[in-house]
């Protein structure tokens, strides 16, 4: 089992591109282009994921989860939205407070046969940062 594993960790690590990012002001040089704008491609759609974490397989499940999570949203996202108004009068004075709620629900989706490709893993003292590409073809 410990021998699986360090071949898992070992394929994902050779499978990504490593950056030291020590200074928040690094951050977004250190941004693969993909990041800020995915890729458009005719043949599949794309998301993309960050996760952190002290351990480098729980940052890429992290990452990975997330790019999953805007797909579904994007996919079988529902958006509902309530507004209530409070109105009070106190000594002739009126006072109006208004509360908004907006939730996204997204039931389920199914993602499967996503593919993972050019991860950016950034190091930091103690944690790891996954930027995670998530292509999905339709």
């Amino acid at each position: 089992m410990k021998k699986a594993l360090l071949v898992i960790i070992g394929l994902l690590v050779s499978a990504c591109s490593s950056t030291v990012v020590n200074n928040p002001e690094e951050v977004n040089d250190a941004l693969p282009d993909w990041m800020l704008e995915a890729p458009v491609e005719e043949e599949s759609f794309f998301s993309t994921g960050v996760g952190v974490s002290t351990s480098l397989q729980l940052a890429s499940d992290k990452a990975i989860l997330n790019a999953k999570r805007s797909f579904a949203d994007r996919i079988e996202g529902v958006v509902s939205s309530k507004t209530k108004e409070y109105t009070t009068e106190t000594n002739g004075v009126a006072n109006s407070t208004i509360e908004r709620t907006t939730t996204n629900i997204v039931a389920e989706a199914y993602l499967s046969g996503y593919s993972v490709k050019d991860t950016v893993v950034q190091t930091s003292d103690d944690s790891y940062r996954v930027l995670c590409p998530l292509g999905i073809q339709h």
